[in-house]
């Protein structure tokens, strides 16, 4: 069955992002995988009940069996951050998680491609690849995509408009290693500082460094607000797979290894996500020429 989604990972952001892609009219099939099988099963039974005229999505608990023929498989399972943490702190049990999820979903994987959401996002991202059995082009993290979706709605919000009109990307680590393109922001396809001197919108390199600064610290902010976080990175992995399910290849910027990475872990890169797979963006260095 095309649009065969598995959740690996039923809590807080793993149900969040089911409840999200039951929205997505190119799912058909949402199955949630996790050692609480009772829980899975009641965030399925939750999902499921929804409005039927907005959703066609069938909703289950399953097993790893279920990841066979999945288009997409996504990781959620893990430790959340708790206030004061950062994401660096759960490297160590994290990974014990993930090599547990890897050793039970090897046998029955048959070229799905992955999405690891589990922070911290980039290191386990490679921790994946290193694995073997999932192939490059088959595989990437969230990365700066949840980075990239905050500075758009903080744009949007500095300058009183719609996030539809804003376009940007950040790269690099996700969290506090990542940085925005800046000469690749745009608001009505207008570079940003045209915009704001046209609107007479103020905007210098003091706005840039206190938007980088709420940007930066968002997800240690939201935490320590509601204690974790879930309905933004749900949104971009909903986005990611709506990608994944369409024929059309889209520019991202997400943690792959389609490149050789030194060093502990991959970071955020631009590339094309499209038709169930990943390829390098063969303009990429035009893109950030830009920058330099």
């Amino acid at each position: 069955m095309k649009g065969k989604i598995t959740i690996i990972g039923s809590g807080g952001v793993g149900s969040a992002i089911g409840y999200a892609l039951n929205f997505i009219p190119s799912v058909n099939m949402i199955v949630f995988v996790d050692l609480n099988i009772r829980a899975a099963d009641g965030e399925a039974l939750d999902i499921g009940h929804g409005i039927g005229a907005l959703s066609t999505a069938s909703v289950r608990a399953g097993d790893y069996e279920d990841c066979r023929n999945s288009d997409v498989i996504i990781i959620t399972a893990g430790f959340g951050r708790q206030v004061g943490e950062t994401r660096d702190d759960l490297r160590e049990r994290n990974q014990k998680v993930m090599d547990s999820v890897l050793s039970k979903l090897r046998p029955f994987y048959t070229d799905s491609f992955v999405i690891v959401v589990s922070n911290p996002v980039d290191y386990l991202t490679g921790y994946v690849s290193k694995q073997g059995f999932i192939p490059a082009e088959k595989l990437c993290g969230t990365g700066c995509m949840l980075d990239t979706s905050r500075w758009i709605s903080e744009l949007s919000r500095y300058l009183n408009v719609k996030c539809s009109r804003v376009h940007a990307y950040s790269v690099g680590k996700h969290g506090s290693g990542q940085r925005l393109l800046w000469p690749l922001v745009t608001v009505d396809g207008k570079p940003i500082d045209d915009f704001c001197r046209e609107q007479g919108i103020t905007w210098d390199d003091r706005i840039k460094a206190w938007l980088e600064e709420k940007v930066t610290e968002m997800g240690a902010d939201i935490i320590a607000k509601k204690g974790r976080t879930q309905y933004g990175i749900a949104t971009v992995a909903a986005y990611l797979v709506q990608l994944l399910l369409g024929e059309e290849m889209t520019l991202v910027s997400v943690t792959h290894t389609l490149r050789p990475f030194t060093g502990p872990e991959p970071v955020s890169a631009l590339a094309y996500l499209g038709d169930g797979h990943i390829v390098l963006a063969e303009d990429e260095e035009r893109f950030l020429s830009a920058v330099s």
